[in-house]
């Protein structure tokens, strides 16, 4: 009884969710993607009653999408389930199926998906949207056929989805225009233009900088621009490209074997991949990349730029070479506000994370994270060190770009200003921003043998008993859940603390003492109660960040390990919650 109750809850809030879904996609997406709701998809996945929580959207020029909110509550689906959304994507004839989810579905049936170019996955564990700051809506949608409690939630986790939504755009916009992307994108704009001309341009110079020419690998590689540009050079060994789109990827190895057959070059230096390097996990074996270039605004176009961050500084050899870029939160263009309309950039920021990419006539919005110059060189700088920094292009971006019409002076004219303001390292007031930083050496303890050495101390001294589960390389506790199927709540993660202040601290402690503290995996640190227990005040403790982990306690990602200082014991502190129950303990930094 208490399973059909369940089941029958679970059934009226996925309807309710697809039914606030389509309210603020109303509200939301008016122009100008002149967004419009179908109605109910025909057909169903699996259940019959659930019929009414899938439905069509469409969106210029000419896209249909299908949303599918039938399996969110569906902790795991077969290949028969696949095969079956397959078909109700050809029924409804669409040309991309969402699936929107709060379960972390198996790595065989996430392989299968992406065997399925139309199909895409949205996840999203439904305690990480109450997790941080009091929760602020886009707008808040009432019913009062819902209790209150169930209406926040909801309301919260289709803020949640909506955010994913623009990321759909972002590769639906992929999909339509990668055929024609290296013809036309761009090109009618003079100032998106430039920008694409200055960081190849900074691409090349920066090569002479990378100490081994080994593996380079291109993120968000797009039709392989930068790909090969480098292999053109005769630089490296090996180039990787990973594009999340699969027409994008599809493009890019149709030019490569193109390419070999006009140039008679090696296919095997050159590999393409379809990945979400957010969401996924690389194969690649962690330091081994030599260079890593993500241009082209990548970095805005993730929703979690740290841990992006931490994939990067994994792959990245000691020495390595990132080239990442970023939309300027205060450039020019958005701070003067122009009259005219014929602006010279192909995407403009609309506000709310968004973005406007103009395609042949056609306005996609997709998601767009900009930054402001110190606020994305302060999270850099936790990670990487900063060798140069540019902002580009500045008045070109400003222009109506009727005035690069056919008019070749004015083009080189604009073009030499904003290049001599780009060597100007206080005046980042362009429409990008891009960053070449490199990995900071680091000498790295055998820190798996401290943890078996600080595990079997607790194990003859309190009873303690293990067992050591062996998997891939992982960053966060997202990635670690889908290689071990274990969900966060289960699991413990060390975060590692900081003193800045040597008054105010409790007897026996010092300027830039360490303490670790031991919380479940799915809450987050509370630094007030933190600094309590410490004795010090909140604003002298902080998180210690990842550049400075490696330094402190020679282990750059390992929490466990963190608890040793070059042998010496690190105190650390554990959450009341944790007794009296088993835990997955994860090796985990804050």
């Amino acid at each position: 009884m208490k399973t059909q109750n369940t089941k029958n809850s679970n059934s009226s809030t996925a309807r309710h969710t697809a039914d606030i879904f389509r309210q603020k996609l109303l509200s939301h997406y008016k122009e100008p993607m002149s967004l419009k709701i179908e109605g109910h998809a025909k057909n169903w996945v699996s259940d019959k009653d659930l019929a009414g929580a899938n439905f069509v959207i469409f969106i210029n020029p000419g896209i249909r999408i299908l949303l599918i909110f039938e399996l969110l509550f569906v902790e795991n689906i077969d290949t028969k389930v696949v095969n079956r959304l397959q078909e109700l994507t050809n029924l409804n004839a669409v040309d991309q199926t969402i699936l929107f989810t709060f379960h972390n579905w198996g790595r065989d049936i996430r392989e299968n998906i992406k065997h399925h170019p139309s199909l895409h996955i949205v996840r999203q564990y439904p305690e990480d949207v109450f997790t941080g700051h009091p929760k602020m809506f886009s707008d808040f949608y009432y019913t009062n056929t819902l209790p209150a409690e169930e209406l926040f939630r909801i309301n919260a986790w289709v803020d949640v989805f909506m955010l994913r939504l623009k990321k759909i755009f972002h590769l639906v916009l992929s999909e339509y225009a990668a055929e024609t992307y290296d013809e036309s994108y761009g090109k009618a704009n003079f100032a998106t233009q430039c920008i694409k001309d200055f960081e190849e341009k900074v691409v090349a110079d920066t090569l002479e900088s990378v100490p081994s020419k080994q593996l380079v690998m291109d993120i968000g590689c797009g039709t392989g621009r930068h790909s090969f540009l480098l292999l053109d050079m005769h630089k490296f060994h090996s180039v990787i490209g990973f594009d999340f789109s699969p027409k994008m990827i599809e493009v890019a190895q149709r030019k490569k074997n193109e390419k070999a057959k006009a140039d008679n070059f090696d296919l095997s230096k050159i590999t393409f991949m379809r990945m979400d390097v957010e969401d996924e996990e690389f194969s690649q074996e962690q330091g081994s990349a030599d260079l890593v270039c993500a241009s082209f605004g990548m970095g805005s176009f993730v929703e979690n730029i740290h841990n992006l961050l931490k994939k990067l500084w994994l792959l990245l050899k000691d020495e390595g070479i990132l080239i990442i870029s970023f939309y300027n939160k205060n450039g020019i263009q958005y701070q003067v506000n122009p009259v005219w309309r014929d602006s010279s950039l192909s995407a403009k920021l609309s506000g709310n994370d968004e973005l406007k990419v103009n395609i042949g006539g056609n306005v996609f919005t997709i998601y767009c994270k900009p930054y402001e110059f110190e606020e994305i060189r302060g999270i850099l700088n936790r990670y990487f060190g900063i060798i140069n920094q540019y902002s580009f292009p500045t008045l070109s971006a400003f222009m109506p770009n009727s005035i690069f019409a056919e008019n070749q002076y004015a083009c080189k004219v604009f073009k030499d200003i904003d290049a001599a303001i780009a060597q100007k390292n206080d005046m980042m007031h362009g429409a990008y921003f891009l960053f070449i930083c490199k990995k900071e050496p680091t000498e790295i303890a055998d820190a798996f043998h401290r943890i078996k050495d600080v595990l079997n101390e607790h194990k003859l001294s309190e009873g303690i008993n293990y067992e050591v589960i062996s998997h891939e390389a992982v960053v966060d506790f997202g990635a670690l859940e889908k290689v071990l199927n274990v969900p966060r709540n289960q699991m413990v993660k060390t975060i590692l603390v900081e003193n800045k202040n040597q008054g105010n601290m409790q007897a026996g402690t010092s300027k830039g003492s360490l303490y670790a503290f031991a919380v479940p995996g799915h809450k987050k640190l509370d630094m007030k109660k933190a600094a309590k227990v410490l004795g010090a005040r909140q604003k002298d403790i902080r998180m210690v960040v990842q550049k400075q982990l490696a330094q402190k306690v020679e282990s750059p990602v390992c929490g466990i390990a963190s608890f040793l200082e070059s042998g010496r014991v690190i105190p650390v502190y554990f959450d009341e919650g944790l007794r009296g129950h088993e835990y997955l303990y994860t090796p985990y930094w804050g």
